[in-house]
């Protein structure tokens, strides 16, 4: 088996668990949410009680797939929901605005996006983690995320499913410790594939996470997990759905219940786009090919950091008895 202990400390370097810092600042946030929410919605008219306010977790700490690796800011998904007729208030953009209000503070920065309000903190200049705010309106029994920009005629509550797609999610990762792993190493790769400055191009952590959902299967070596190969076996079947005779196919990562959306639209709006995707997955495949097709870890291990990173560890190269022997001779001859 290839570079075992090279991937589990490699995973132990990326893994990214829920800190207490994210729990006290999640649980600030809803204490704010409770206090000034209602507040400033009955201001403009609207009555929503503080014991109407329910909070979840969304995104890659909701099922343990987090990394913090490569300079790459923390993320967290809070959603806030609550029993809201969608029909008598059609313009979600007020309530978003609303919400944004009732966190706002000196000493954040703050977004009005448009699936979520976002609050960022920063660090010596440098982003040190965001929490994103996804709002839903419970209307007969149905989530309906606010969507839109703050000033854009492009709005409305889309009905949506939050909780259908963690059960989804979490049907497969649930105690698949190997798929979860495999989960992260496709988050780093695309952190090192791709331009973090053009968010549009770079593939949304969710297509990667519903891609190893399908895709996955274990593998083992002397009943022991073999990373590289599941990580591979899922790459390879990702290329393999990609279409071979065209430089720039479209490719759709549809989510599993409402809203149906395809979570790689921004990717497939841009044919230089869609052409980088192809081009990096193929590569990615091409070097993890090479990696398992090495004949020895340090050959390996150099074709796994071209994809993964540099803080994927190299083993060190190894000299056999005979070049030692030869070397012996040649000193002292």
């Amino acid at each position: 088996m290839k570079l075992k202990k090279q991937f589990q400390d490699f995973h132990d370097y990326i893994k990214s668990p829920l800190t207490d810092q994210l729990k006290e600042k999640r649980a600030m946030f809803e204490d704010e949410i409770k206090n000034n929410f209602p507040s400033v919605c009955d201001e403009k008219g609207i009555e929503i009680k503080k014991s109407d306010l329910h909070f979840f977790m969304q995104g890659s700490y909701s099922i343990s797939t987090a990394i913090d690796a490569y300079d790459s800011s923390v993320d967290l998904d809070l959603a806030v929901a609550f029993e809201f007729n969608v029909e008598d208030n059609s313009d979600c953009r007020e309530i978003k605005g609303y919400m944004r209000d009732s966190i706002d503070n000196y000493n954040r920065t703050i977004d009005y996006k448009i699936p979520c309000i976002t609050v960022t903190y920063f660090e010596d200049g440098e982003e040190s983690y965001h929490i994103d705010f996804p709002i839903y309106a419970i209307h007969n029994n149905q989530y309906y995320l606010a969507k839109g920009k703050e000033y854009s005629s492009d709005y409305k509550w889309e009905l949506s499913d939050p909780k259908g797609l963690k059960e989804y999610l979490e049907s497969h990762l649930a105690n698949n410790y190997q798929l979860r792993r495999v989960v992260r190493y496709l988050k780093c790769w695309k952190l090192n594939a791709f331009d973090r400055n053009n968010g549009n191009e770079v593939p949304p952590s969710i297509a990667l996470t519903l891609l190893a959902c399908k895709y996955f299967e274990e593998k083992k070596e002397d009943n022991q997990d073999y990373d590289l190969e599941a990580l591979y076996n899922v790459v390879k079947k990702i290329k393999d759905s990609i279409d071979s005779y065209s430089d720039d196919p479209y490719y759709y990562v549809y989510l599993p219940v409402v809203p149906y959306t395809d979570t790689m639209f921004k990717i497939n709006s841009n044919s230089s786009y869609r052409k980088k995707f192809k081009s990096k997955i193929y590569d990615f495949e091409l070097q993890l090919r090479n990696a398992k097709n090495a004949g020895d870890e340090h050959t390996a291990g150099e074709y796994v950091r071209r994809v993964l990173g540099e803080e994927f560890e190299v083993p060190e190269k190894q000299v056999d008895a005979g070049e030692n022997k030869f070397r012996r001779t040649s000193q002292f001859g």
